[in-house]
């Protein structure tokens, strides 16, 4: 049955496939809903994939919590923590430092650049390529994001501890290391924008 909007009503009937009756049960009854939050498959709780990227969003989460009051965006603290590192950066190092690809860097770039928090010049002997340095606001800002990764890093010290800390990193270097080995086609970046 459908409701005023056109759409099916809950409990309404209609066909299932052979295979999701399968999957829904016997009795054709849904699959049952997680018992709480967080509750994850087994198979999901066995994949390294999987729980990386969760990780990684609840970390990105947190951090994000301690910058967004202060008026600025978790996503820049990389960029602006490898160009201060390495003043005068290209476009494609960049890439390759914080692991984006181009096509979601550049509009980074501009957004920032457009916020005045980095400065893009062309390359002297290459025309392809852009060189990156922070300005004066970028450098304040990358000041308050620093002391909010601090923040964060104590946070992820008291869940980890030293011991699993170290071991922690070295596993997610040796699986980013890897990772991005396997898949280096060789092909060179340009730094257009």
């Amino acid at each position: 049955m459908l409701d005023d909007a056109g759409r099916r009503r809950i409990g309404s009937r209609r066909p299932v496939a052979k295979g999701a009756a399968r999957r829904a049960g016997a009795a054709g009854e849904p699959a049952p809903v997680l018992a709480k939050t967080g509750e994850l498959a087994a198979t999901l709780r066995r994949q390294v994939g999987f729980q990386l990227g969760r990780a990684m969003g609840a970390s990105f989460q947190a951090f994000s919590v301690l910058v967004d009051d202060k008026g600025l965006r978790a996503g820049h603290y990389a960029v602006l923590q490898v160009i201060s590192d390495h003043p005068g950066i290209s476009q494609t190092q960049l890439s390759l430092a914080v692991g984006r690809d181009k096509t979601t860097l550049t509009p980074l770039l501009k957004e920032m650049e457009r916020g005045g928090l980095i400065a893009r010049h062309d390359h002297p002997t290459d025309r392809r390529s852009r060189l990156l340095d922070l300005t004066a606001l970028g450098r304040k800002k990358l000041s308050i994001l620093a002391a909010c990764a601090a923040r964060h890093e104590r946070q992820l010290d008291a869940i980890l501890g030293d011991g699993e800390r170290a071991a922690l990193l070295a596993l997610l270097n040796k699986v980013a290391d890897g990772l991005t080995l396997a898949g280096d086609d060789g092909d060179e970046a340009t730094d257009e924008a």
